[in-house]
């Protein structure tokens, strides 16, 4: 019989997908309530964000809950809705810690990593302005030099590191962390979106050398231990000439999380809650690979124009999601509509060659937009 696990989110469709195949039975709470999700398990759309997940959760089946993205932004919110059910991750006061930029860069670079800071004393480089509470990138602003302005209330700085996006997934017991997976980071410059930082997709696993993959790893136990993490967690980094600078820590479930268990077969899910309960596997695979010695990458598209789904979008699902792995999700429900920028649904490719999975996605981002109706 399986166990009922609430989920809650911006976008709880990954996580609940992920969780019906570790034979949970999910109940997601985010902002879209997508046909998949309804599949997956049952689903309630919120409308009022953040506040309506206490409601959303209060009318969830009688269960322990998780929260993915989003939530990581709001403690304080995380703590009140721990009182209502058992949650299943990281408490609001290690949220707190853990997403504080200067607790982090301390935690870091006391290891011997690096963090990119600015340096008062002397000529300012380039800095990147990031709200504190920040998500898939959006908002994030590059500084020039030469512009002296302060950095705003309620955002931080960072020193801008010129290197490749990349991102790992890790799960931890509250004192160390395994290492799940690394993967490369596609972001808005990628696909020719305004926001050059705007989170698009990712592609698993990310070649890499044996002393990148140990700096992955090491990195992720400073930082579990450092900050007493439980369960999923993932770390953004920019990757320069073999080195890795930390970014920032998503203390969840991350987007990445999909594509890397179609790259080495592991469940998510189902490393979260043992890892919640004190349990580290041996090691991270607990199947085959979807497609062995194959890139698994995925891209949201965002609408370029005011947009409606129709029965063109629908007849696009039923060609492409005939096998056990989709190849298009978060599936909006017809006549949805679509302001120019909101993301409107999620592809999946996969290939030999980075670049050809990044073409396939490009391709079916296209395809899926050619399927919309304009808005009147």
């Amino acid at each position: 019989m399986s166990h009922s696990l609430t989920i809650v989110g911006v976008s709880a469709r990954a996580a609940a997908q992920t969780a019906r195949r570790a034979g949970f039975a999910p109940h997601s709470v985010d902002l879209f309530a997508d046909l998949d999700a309804q599949t997956a398990g049952s689903a309630v759309k919120v409308d009022d964000y953040p506040n309506g997940f206490l409601a959303g959760l209060r009318g969830s089946p009688d269960s322990p809950w998780m929260y993915a993205g989003g939530l990581e932004n709001y403690p304080a919110l995380v703590e009140q809705l721990a009182r209502e059910r058992r949650l299943l991750g990281n408490s609001g006061e290690t949220l707190r810690a853990v997403r504080d930029p200067v607790q982090l860069a301390r935690a870091v670079q006391a290891a011997g990593y690096f963090y990119p800071t600015v340096d008062e004393a002397n000529a300012q480089p380039s800095r990147v302005f990031k709200p504190l509470a920040s998500g898939g990138g959006r908002g994030v602003a590059i500084v020039p030099a030469e512009d002296g302005r302060p950095v705003p209330p309620g955002w931080y700085q960072q020193t801008l590191v010129k290197g490749l996006p990349v991102s790992a997934l890790y799960v931890a017991d509250g004192e160390t962390s395994q290492l799940l997976g690394a993967s490369r980071q596609l972001i808005g410059s990628d696909f020719g979106l305004t926001e050059p930082f705007c989170y698009v997709g990712s592609i698993a696993p990310l070649p890499c050398s044996e002393a990148v993959r140990r700096q992955f790893a090491e990195i992720g136990s400073v930082v579990a231990g450092r900050f007493a993490l439980r369960g999923l967690f993932g770390i953004d980094f920019a990757l320069q000439a073999g080195t890795l600078w930390v970014l920032e820590v998503n203390p969840r479930l991350t987007a990445s999380a999909e594509v890397i268990e179609r790259a080495t077969g592991c469940n998510a899910i189902a490393r979260h809650i043992a890892a919640c309960g004190g349990e580290l596997p041996s090691t991270a695979a607990t199947m085959p690979a979807v497609e062995p010695n194959t890139l698994q990458g995925k891209a949201i598209v965002y609408a370029r124009a005011a947009s409606v789904a129709g029965d063109r979008f629908a007849n696009l699902t039923a060609e492409w999601n005939q096998a056990n792995w989709p190849m298009i999700a978060d599936l909006p429900a017809a006549g949805t509509r679509f302001a120019p920028g909101e993301p409107v649904a999620t592809v999946f490719a996969c290939g030999g060659r980075e670049v050809d999975v990044i073409q396939s996605l490009r391709d079916r981002c296209e395809r899926v937009l050619a399927t919309l109706d304009r808005a009147n």
